[in-house]
């Protein structure tokens, strides 16, 4: 039998990721989402003692599900611009939330839905008015590859989005530009 991807699980996983964390900064605190997260740790290429090996698995980066410790691990490459590592750490965080058990097309297929709309949230480019691939690179601080896609995406994953949490999101958004949110020192989890 095959599975197709759940892109409602995905798109709706990644706003109640984001939700947990608050709405107030547009560009998502990925890397402090996820040292936040019980079960998964991030580890840089660059502090491993074998670059080579992990470009060898992953030019960007790949997650590691440690059996004798319960965790995961993102191993990514911190060399690379800082707006792919978001989008790399948001897309395997996605195989860690998404429960997934291997790497294939479909799993990927989610995993990717599930960065994009952690990283670019439908609502709030709404609530803004991006109009094009460019105004989301800018906003979310995503490379121009990733702004394509989910502003290509962004349809789909406005259908896919549950309705109050569509609101939900829309209102904290809207809460947060008024000045009546204030986001946590994100600065404090940051390498």
């Amino acid at each position: 039998m095959i599975k197709e991807a759940d892109y409602s699980l995905a798109t709706n996983s990644a706003y109640r990721i984001r939700s947990q964390y608050g709405w107030g900064d547009y560009s998502t605190p990925i890397e402090y989402i996820i040292k936040k997260t019980p079960g998964v740790a991030l580890l840089p290429y660059s502090h491993t003692n074998n670059l080579e090996l992990c470009r060898a698995k992953s030019e960007s980066g790949f997650i590691q599900h440690d059996f004798l410790t319960n965790r995961s691990i993102i191993f990514y490459n911190d060399l690379e611009d800082f707006r792919i590592v978001r989008f790399t750490l948001a897309h395997e965080f996605g195989h860690f939330v998404l429960n997934h058990a291997m790497d294939n097309e479909i799993t990927n297929a989610e995993a990717n839905c599930f960065a994009r709309n952690l990283l670019c949230p439908v609502p709030l480019a709404d609530l803004l008015d991006l109009q094009n691939p460019d105004d989301y690179s800018d906003c979310f601080i995503v490379s121009p590859p990733a702004a394509l896609v989910a502003y290509n995406f962004r349809s789909n994953d406005r259908y896919y989005l549950n309705k109050d949490m569509y609101d939900s999101a829309q209102e904290a958004f809207e809460a947060s530009m008024m000045g009546y949110y204030h986001e946590p020192d994100y600065s404090l989890y940051y390498v």
